[in-house]
C-alpha cells in the first residue's frame, strides 16, 4: 500500500481502529502480507456498515493485486504553480507522463517506472524510473531495492519527517512485522541504506523506523535518519534526525470515532531548533459516504523565526464512488495569510480524473488561483 491513495488509507484506519487489523499501519509503503492474512478471515456480516465498506475496498485492494489487475499504469498530471502536498497528492510538476508495469509472484515483486515530466522547481524536463522497486521475501522479511515515495508519520496533511525533505531516493534495505510479541504487540520494523539526488543536500542517508502497537488503541513510532556528505555549501557534511510520533484512537475506549495524533522532531543541527505537529481526526458514515474530518497544527521555531500553520478540511468518499477533499491552511508567520486546497475525483472513459485549485491571498504570492488536473488508467 503506497503514499497515492488517501482514501484507501482511510478505509484501513477504519479496520484498525475498530480492531480488525492489529498491524502498525503509519509506515508507507505499507506491505499487505500482515493486513490480507488479519483481513481473510473476518466474515463481513459481522461488521458494522461503517466498516464493512472499508472491508470490501480493502478486501478488492488485496484480490486485484494477487489476480494481477491494474499491473499496468498511466498517469497524465498539469499544474499551473507547486501547490501543498499531503498524503495521496503531489503537485509538484508542471505537466508529465507517468507510467509502470508490475509483476508479483510468491517470492518476488517488481516493478519497472518510466516517467517524464517538468518539475516546478527544474529548468528543463527530465526522465526518472521513480516509483520502481524489485522486492524478494523469504515469507517473513522482505528486502528490496526501490524509488517510492515515502510517508512516515500518523498525519494526513504534512509531515515533519526528513522523508518530505527529498525527492524519493535509490534505497536498498529490509522490512520485517512481528506479530504478538509480549508487551510489544504487533511490531513493524524497516531499515535501509539510500543514495540520494544530485539536487538533495547530502549524497547517503541511513533511514530506520520502529512502530509497535502494544494495545489496539495506541501506536507509537521513531525513526532515525543518518545523512552523509553534503552536497549544499549551507549544511554539514554529518547529520542526524530522530523523528517520533503516536496515534490514540478513542474508538475501543469509549466508542468514539476519534483520534489524536503527534510527531516531534529532534535536529542534531539546529540545537535550538523546534518542530513538532498535533493532529487531531474523526471518521463519520452517512448517506452512503464515508467521511474523515481532520485538523492539525504545526508549530515550527528557532532564535529568528516563529512559524505556526493552523490546518482543517475533510476527505469525502461518496455512494457513486466520486471523491473530493477539501482543506483551509491558515499560515501566520512573517508572511500570514490562507490557502483553500480543493480536489475533485471521479471515473472518466475508464480511468480516474482528479480535479485541484488553490485559492491564496498570502502577500507574496502574486497568483492567487492555481489549478491542476490528472488522469490515471489502470488496466
Amino acid at each position: 500500500m503506497e503514499t497515492d491513495d488517501v482514501y484507501l488509507r482511510s478505509d484501513l484506519q477504519l479496520l484498525v481502529d475498530a480492531g480488525i487489523v492489529t498491524v502498525p499501519v503509519n509506515t508507507f509503503p505499507l506491505p499487505w502480507r500482515e493486513i490480507s492474512e488479519q483481513i481473510k478471515v473476518i466474515s463481513p456480516l459481522e461488521l458494522t456498515e461503517t466498516t464493512r465498506q472499508a472491508y470490501y475496498h480493502i478486501s478488492y485492494k488485496i484480490n486485484a493485486s494477487k489476480k494481477g489487475y491494474g499491473k499496468r499504469f498511466l498517469k497524465l498530471k498539469a499544474s499551473q504553480k507547486d501547490m501543498p502536498s499531503s498524503f495521496g497528492q503531489d503537485n509538484d510538476v508542471e505537466w508529465g507522463a507517468f507510467s509502470n508495469v508490475e509483476i508479483d509472484r510468491s517470492s518476488f515483486s517488481m516493478r519497472v517506472s518510466a516517467n517524464y515530466a517538468q518539475y516546478h522547481d527544474k529548468e528543463e524536463p527530465r526522465f526518472n524510473l521513480d516509483n520502481s522497486y524489485f522486492a524478494v521475501t523469504t515469507g517473513k522479511t522482505n528486502f528490496f531495492i526501490n524509488t517510492q515515495a515515502q510517508w512516515w508519520s500518523p498525519s494526513w496533511l504534512q509531515s515533519l519527517s526528513a522523508e518530505q525533505r527529498v525527492h524519493p531516493a535509490y534505497e536498498l534495505g529490509l522490512e520485517r512485522t512481528f506479530i504478538d510479541l509480549p508487551l510489544f504487540g504487533d511490531v513493524y520494523f524497516k531499515s535501509g541504506i539510500n543514495q540520494l539526488r544530485t539536487t538533495d543536500d547530502w549524497k547517503y542517508s541511513w533511514r530506520s523506523r520502529l512502530s509497535l502497537r502494544p494495545v489496539n488503541a495506541l501506536e507509537l513510532s521513531v525513526s532515525y535518519f543518518d545523512f552523509k556528505e553534503a552536497q549544499n555549501s549551507n549544511y554539514q557534511d554529518n547529520y542526524q534526525q530522530l523523528s517520533m510520533d503516536s496515534r490514540l484512537s478513542l474508538q475501543s475506549i469509549i466508542d468514539l470515532p476519534l483520534a489524536v495524533y503527534m510527531q516531534q522532531i529532534i535536529d542534531d543541527s539546529k540545537p535550538d531548533f523546534s518542530d513538532s505537529l498535533i493532529g487531531s481526526d474523526y471518521s463519520v458514515f452517512a448517506s452512503g459516504m464515508q467521511m474523515r474530518f481532520v485538523f492539525e497544527y504545526r508549530n515550527s521555531e528557532d532564535r529568528y523565526y516563529n512559524k505556526k500553520r493552523y490546518s482543517l478540511g475533510s476527505y469525502v468518499q461518496m455512494a457513486n464512488d466520486h471523491q473530493w477533499q477539501l482543506f483551509l491552511h491558515h499560515d501566520s508567520n512573517d508572511n500570514p495569510g490562507n490557502q483553500l486546497v480543493g480536489s475533485y475525483r471521479f471515473l472518466l472513459y475508464k480511468g480516474m480524473l482528479s480535479l485541484s485549485v488553490l485559492f491564496s491571498d498570502a502577500q507574496d504570492n502574486s497568483d492567487k488561483v492555481n489549478a491542476g488536473l490528472s488522469w490515471e488508467l489502470r488496466f
